[in-house]
């Protein structure tokens, strides 16, 4: 379950960031097949198209809005899965990135979850008052 979390945050992030919501099915599933290759080298051949029926199938965060046209089911999903990302890879220096966008509306829920997902959000809003 841990995996699944991970690759829609990755997805969640990547996409959010360029202020896409909407996503080519065939740029979705490469998506999925390079995260999948990253944690499962061992495993050739992976099929992100049938892996992401999968997800559709079983866990309805992805959802087919026009032929071949996916988003997140919801926008909230999409905004958790970006700042669980964030706090998940801070250590890469994606919660210090976040700084920039604090005057952008979009990324309003994402500082607010962010903050929320923080084991101690003190230094997070500390440099965000100096920013």
């Amino acid at each position: 379950m841990k995996r699944k979390h991970q690759l829609f945050g990755r997805i969640a992030y990547d996409n959010f960031e360029k202020s896409q919501y909407f996503f080519e099915q065939p740029r979705l599933a490469q998506q999925i097949e390079k995260y999948l290759e990253s944690v499962l080298p061992e495993i050739k051949h992976l099929d992100g198209t049938q892996t992401l029926k999968a997800i559709e199938s079983q866990h309805s965060i992805f959802v087919e809005r026009a032929q071949k046209i996916y988003s997140f089911s919801h926008l909230t999903f999409q905004e958790y899965y970006t700042a669980k990302y964030i706090v998940d890879n801070e250590a890469k220096g994606t919660l210090g990135k976040l700084v920039y966008y604090y005057e952008e509306d979009r990324w309003r829920e994402i500082f607010l979850l962010a903050s929320s997902l923080l084991d101690d959000a003190g230094s997070f809003l500390s440099n965000l008052e100096k920013h």
